[in-house]
């Protein structure tokens, strides 16, 4: 509810599907909020997750307008979201090179032990603020900056900084976030070492359908190197003809494995040409970006069908002649008597005269001999 007091909706159904690009402007210290009414809100914004994978929620904290105390957010909330969210925000006058750091910046670094004035492995503020500078300078529009820091412990902090600019187009500061990213980190790596273990085959496709990665056992699987692997496009690998821009097989899917589906048999194209059928478990996952990938697990069943094929066959077609048996036979008739010709089928029945008789006098071999010969 009070979100949509703050842009102005109704309800759910005014903001279902809107991008946060679509109405949010500014750096997160002191962004613009763009209302339903077209109007616009001072507002600070705390980003958290993703959360389990699947989900990011972003914290919008009212600013107000300059001189009016209406609508202002104490800055404890604001700070206390922060280390929730394990970031801090630093920003650095272009004009005077003055360097203020949030409460909360500093103690992340403490709790990191990072000691930001460091000249080897602190001052990353300034170094972003000279690239910064040095894009300007280079005829860059509107540049940013990514870094990140690798301290012991496995820890990581990201960096990202951008310039701010005034309502004439001039660059006045520099500001930044720094996020202690360490847990995405690990959890991202325990990915990478499940997708290296796992026998099966397994692929990450981009929104575009692209091969982002794939593990060990789906190079073995289609005979091929990661790297021809990585960045094709998931039609090279369908050995039927696509359904517009994506296979059969690969369809829109929400994150998540209960939104996840299966199809019990695709055909794959392996490097060499051949075709692999493959039992594929396809779900969403979600990027660093924002966007959904699909996961795609792949499984080798060539050997499963060519089992399943051999124990139909089995039971459909007799085991000397090669032709269909009784069974089969009358499989084929039912399919055909419920057809749109049923006035047309005709069966005929023809037997062999005297065939015991070669089976007393010559042997059953002879006989099976025979009834091969006439099968033909």
């Amino acid at each position: 509810v009070a979100f949509h007091r703050l842009v102005g909706a109704a309800g759910d159904a005014d903001l279902f599907g809107t991008r946060l690009s679509q109405i949010l402007t500014g750096p997160d210290r002191d962004a613009r909020l763009l209302r339903t009414d077209g109007n616009t809100v001072g507002v600070g914004v705390v980003r958290f997750g993703p959360l389990d994978g699947e989900l990011a929620v972003v914290a919008l904290l009212e600013r107000g307008e300059p001189g009016s105390t209406e609508g202002r957010v104490d800055r404890t909330w604001a700070a206390e979201l922060e280390r929730l969210a394990r970031l801090g925000t630093w920003s650095l006058d272009l004009a005077t090179g003055a360097l203020a750091r949030s409460d909360t910046l500093e103690e992340l670094y403490r709790d990191v032990g990072l000691d930001a004035d460091d000249p080897h492995r602190g001052g990353v503020e300034r170094k972003q603020a000279d690239a910064l500078r040095a894009a300007l300078a280079a005829g860059a529009s509107r540049p940013d900056d990514h870094a990140e820091l690798h301290l012991p412990g496995d820890v990581l902090l990201s960096c990202r900084a951008e310039i701010e600019w005034t309502a004439d187009g001039t660059p006045v500061r520099v500001v930044g976030v720094v996020r202690d990213v360490s847990e995405a980190q690990r959890q991202a790596q325990r990915f990478a070492d499940l997708m290296t273990v796992m026998p099966g085959g397994v692929a990450v496709l981009d929104p575009a359908g692209r091969i982002v990665s794939a593990n060990p056992g789906l190079c073995a699987l289609l005979g091929a190197r990661v790297e021809q692997l990585r960045g094709m496009a998931a039609v090279a690998l369908a050995a039927e003809p696509p359904i517009g821009r994506h296979p059969s097989w690969l369809r829109p899917v929400p994150p998540g494995a209960q939104d996840g589906y299966r199809v019990e048999a695709a055909p794959l194209l392996r490097a060499d040409g051949t075709t692999v059928w493959c039992e594929l478990d396809v779900a969403g996952i979600q990027a660093d970006d924002g966007s959904t990938q699909w996961l795609v697990v792949v499984t080798d069943v060539s050997e499963r069908r060519r089992v399943a094929e051999m124990l139909r066959r089995a039971g459909t077609i007799d085991e000397r002649t090669r032709l269909p048996n009784r069974a089969a036979c009358l499989e084929l008739l039912d399919r055909l008597l419920a057809g749109p010709n049923r006035d047309r089928v005709a069966v005929v029945c023809g037997g062999l005269d005297d065939f015991q008789r070669i089976n007393s006098s010559l042997g059953y071999d002879a006989g099976d001999d025979l009834l091969v010969t006439l099968a033909g």
